[in-house]
């Protein structure tokens, strides 16, 4: 009877023993996964600055910006995507020669201001070759350690007029059509003097964080000249 009760007994431990370690099974708690890596961003704004009434701009493909008028923003958005697609062609039926295009790439978690400059009108390069007097300007929103605190990027989208530019503290810049100049390291707060064409415009303007960069495009409505302006900040500052 004894031998009896001692198998019973060892049964009834080792069934015991058996749901301990199946419960210890289903009871472990997972392996954490390592979290998936966020995909690719960047961000990209634009600043319509052309001297022409209305444009079309068309971005990667997938999204258009028909009948754009002058001095229009395009505020940016953080996109899952690095490699970028630009078009641009005045708004209407117009020959094939008139559409300007460029590609870029931009970092991870970068961003850029993107200016639209330019007449469209058909011009001889130094080849002889005809292409339309506009261009695409690609502006990066990130700073480099020298350009603190604050930035100022000029772009002389006049296509046929010299620029000068006066800032505080800063030697006058002449600005040769279709290009750009950068002013470094400036105040909180300044005013900017503009000379094109014999008129003179006075620009105000606040560096307020995040937004420590600014850019001013020029460009002519209709024969007079006028400008636009797009504050900047790193896809980094806004977060």
């Amino acid at each position: 009877m004894c031998k009896v009760i001692s198998l019973h007994l060892q049964s009834a431990v080792r069934f015991s023993i058996l749901i301990f370690c199946i419960g210890q099974i289903f009871c472990q708690e997972p392996t954490p996964q390592p979290s998936p890596p966020p995909p690719p961003a960047s961000n990209v704004q634009f600043v319509n600055a052309v001297s022409v009434e209305l444009v079309d701009l068309s971005v990667n493909g997938f999204r258009d910006y028909p009948g754009l008028v002058q001095a229009s923003r395009i505020s940016g958005g953080v996109f899952p995507m690095l490699d970028w697609s630009v078009k641009l062609k005045p708004s209407g039926p117009i020959g094939a020669k008139t559409e300007i295009s460029t590609k870029f790439k931009l970092g991870n978690t970068s961003s850029s201001t993107i200016v639209l400059v330019g007449d469209f009108q058909l011009v001889k390069d130094s080849s002889g070759k005809e292409k339309p007097r506009a261009a695409i300007v690609n502006i990066s929103n990130d700073f480099k350690p020298r350009e603190a605190p604050n930035r100022l990027c000029v772009v002389n989208g006049c296509p046929a007029d010299t620029v000068t530019i006066s800032v505080p503290g800063q030697t006058p810049q002449v600005i040769e059509p279709m290009e750009q100049y950068t002013w470094n390291s400036l105040p909180s707060s300044l005013t900017a003097v503009v000379n094109v064409k014999g008129k003179a415009i006075s620009l105000p303007m606040e560096f307020v964080s995040p937004f420590t960069g600014v850019v001013v495009a020029l460009f002519n409505r209709g024969v007079e000249p006028d400008y636009v302006l797009m504050p900047q900040a790193s896809m980094h500052d806004l977060k």
